[in-house]
Parts: C-alpha cells; structure tokens; sequence
C-alpha cells in the first residue's frame, strides 16, 4: 500500500494564503458595517455581487484548508482511495477507465457510473510516481477524447462535404478563434488601462460578447463556449470572458450611479436573451453532468456582469438629459489602501440628499481639491432613468 498527501511545501502555502485570503474576503464581507469604511463601496453592489461572492470564497478557502490537513491519496493492492476532509471515495482497480490531467488535477474517473471521480491535486508529494503508475496501467482520457473528437468533426456532414473540406475548415476556425480570442484581450487590457478613446475602447467591449455569439451560431457547434484543455472543438472563452469582465469593471468606476433601482429590469432581460441565444441548440448546455450545470451558472454569471455594463454604459453615455447643476463644497477627503488606492471626497448635502456623502474620485481629482473647496455637481436623469452624476470643480 501506498500512500500520498499534501507537499509540505505546498501546504504551508495552502495554510498561510488560505488564512490571509480568508481575511480577506472576511473584511470585504464586512465592510459596510466597520468604522471608517461604510462608503468605500455602493452598497447595492456589495449586497449583490461582493456579499455572495466572500461567502463563497470564504467557504472555499476554509474547505481547502481542512482538505490539506485531513487529505491523502491511496493505492492499494485491488483498489485506490481518496480521503478528504468530510468525504472518501474509492474504487476497485479494475473498474478504472481511465485519467486525466489539467491544469490542477489528476483525475481518475471509473467505468461505473454510480462512482464519482478521484481528484489528485498536482501538488500531492511524489505525484511523479502517480503519473508513471497511471500511464503504464490506463490509458489517458484526454488524449482518447481528442481523438473522438476529431474523428466526429471529420465525419460530420454539417462541416462539409468530404473529410479534406471538413479539416480545412476546422483549421480555419481554430485561426479565426485565436485571433478572437487575442483581440479581444487586448480590447480588455485597452478598457482596463488606456480606456482612450473611450467610446471606442469600452464601446468594443460590449461588441466582442456580441460577435461571439454570431461566432458560435454561425459554426453550428464546431466553436464551444467552455475552455478545455486537449478538446479538438476551438473555445472563444477569453473573447467573450475578458471584453465583459473589463466591461463591467470600467463602469464601476467611471459612473456615479445615484439609484439602482431601474438598473434590474433591463439588465435581467439582457442576460436572459443572451443566456437562451447562447444555450438554444448549443450541445455544451445539455446539464446532463455537474460541470454542464456549473458552465450554465458560470455563463449566467458571466451575462449578468456583461449586462450590467450595457446596461450602465449606455445609460450615462447616450444620457442626452439636461444636466441639473448643484453647489457643495469639500467636508474631508481621505483614500482607502488595499490592493489599489481608492480616493474619496465628502460632500455636504446637494439636491434631495439630507446628509453629507462620500463620492469616488480620481487620483487626479483627488490632488486638486482641499477642505472647504467648492465643487459642481451636475446631475443627470439617465437614458433608463437611471440617475447619475458629475462632479467639477
């Protein structure tokens, strides 16, 4: 019998940055209720994306940590076994298909269904001589699967008339993606650091998500949404992945939004035309598996940021309303440091707001104003009537 665990190395790593992140994520959970930090974040989005997405980051973390303490791999003389914190899970020798390696596990799947998959991590001591036993006793799935796959493309009618045409045409779609694919991270890099033009850097962001699904429609299934290492089918994951996160991240910080209310309708009917368009007579959405089911929520996920930025960008930069100009002045300003500098500035009361409030700013707005400066406040009733503002100095 033989048995592996968790690198030393690996699991100090795992102990230390586990511990931090859930700190972390903890702080970022809590935020709005500690001292000095309620207005370093608009609550709606700390109550709609930030709030689920710590707890979820917190319960990963703490699950990792207790899995590096209590977890070890087992290879026994008619079967292997694997103990995790709260699980165990084994199967009988002869009943291996076959495994797997990606990009953070060895995965030992079993020929009966009714048996889930043994997960080795990467970072599992001695995991050389795991690879060497499994490679000398099954065969590699991934390898076999790459193989079917293109075998079925090559025999699929739909992709052309004989097999030269098909592989021509398979060739030509793995060109077309990657340069996709490449385009579109470079378009995110632009919106994330050099947002100039602006209307031409963020406005391609919102196209990419767009041509992405013509992409999808139009190669009738030769070009999938998921990202899988050793597949034949070409991915526009990072096309249609980075242009929306970037999307997302550049509205954040670059409008004021004074009320969230009108922002839910439209961008839940974004998502959802987009979810179904995506899904409709897509082979990858058949949720037959867990991983199905996971790519649909993660794609979900994915829309409802992308909507958002529509949503959002388009409200502000189409806004043809007349500005509303209001006077305050500069109560304090402070900046707030974590992974980045945020900078803030406190306002007295303008409009139909009672109380002073904190606005987010530049670095460079930041520098050019001092206490008791006044400043312009013109606001904006938004192209959904979603209200917004500007401030000046």
């Amino acid at each position: 019998m033989k048995e592996y665990k968790m690198g030393k190395f690996w699991a100090a790593l795992i102990y230390i940055g586990g511990l931090l992140l859930i700190t972390l994520f903890g702080f970022l959970l809590f935020m709005p209720f500690l001292p000095g930090f309620k207005n370093d974040i608009q609550t709606e989005v700390h109550n709609y994306f930030l709030a689920p997405l710590s707890i979820i980051m917190i319960v990963v973390f703490v699950l990792g940590i207790l899995d590096t303490a209590k977890g070890k791999f087992i290879i026994d003389t008619h079967k292997i076994t694997r103990i995790g914190a709260f699980s165990k899970r084994e199967i009988l020798l002869h009943d291996i298909k076959g495994y797997r390696i990606n990009d953070k596990f060895i995965l030992i799947e079993s020929k009966r269904e009714d048996q889930k998959t043994i997960k080795i991590a990467l970072q599992t001591a001695n995991l050389n001589d795991i690879k060497d036993w499994l490679k000398n006793e099954y065969p590699n799935l991934d390898v076999q699967q790459k193989k079917n796959e293109k075998k079925d493309i090559l025999n699929n009618p739909n992709f052309g008339g004989t097999k030269k045409e098909r592989e021509e045409l398979l060739q030509r779609t793995a060109k077309t993606v990657r340069i996709f694919n490449w385009i579109g991270g470079i378009a995110a890099v632009c919106a994330f650091f050099f947002p100039k033009p602006y209307w031409l850097v963020v406005g391609s962001c919102i196209l990419f998500p767009i041509i992405a699904l013509i992409i999808v429609k139009y190669y009738k299934g030769l070009v999938q949404i998921d990202s899988r290492e050793n597949s034949s089918y070409p991915s526009i994951f990072a096309g249609l992945f980075f242009p929306s996160t970037a999307l997302f991240i550049r509205t954040l910080l670059d409008f004021n939004i004074l009320d969230y209310s009108n922002i839910w309708l439209p961008m839940t009917v974004i998502a959802l035309v987009l979810m179904a368009l995506f899904m409709i007579g897509n082979s990858e959405f058949q949720l037959t598996k867990v991983k199905e089911v996971f790519s649909v929520l993660f794609l979900m996920f994915l829309m409802a940021e992308y909507s958002y930025g529509v949503v959002i960008f388009t409200n502000c930069t189409l806004d043809t309303s007349e500005p509303v100009h209001f006077h305050t002045k500069v109560l304090n300003k402070r900046t707030s440091t974590g992974k980045s500098t945020s900078y803030y500035l406190e306002l007295t009361a303008w409009g139909d707001q009672k109380n002073p409030d904190e606005v987010s700013v530049t670095q460079e707005e930041y520098k050019t104003y001092t206490i008791n400066d006044p400043v312009n406040v013109y606001f904006m009733k938004g192209n959904f009537e979603i209200p917004w503002y500007e401030i000046s100095k």
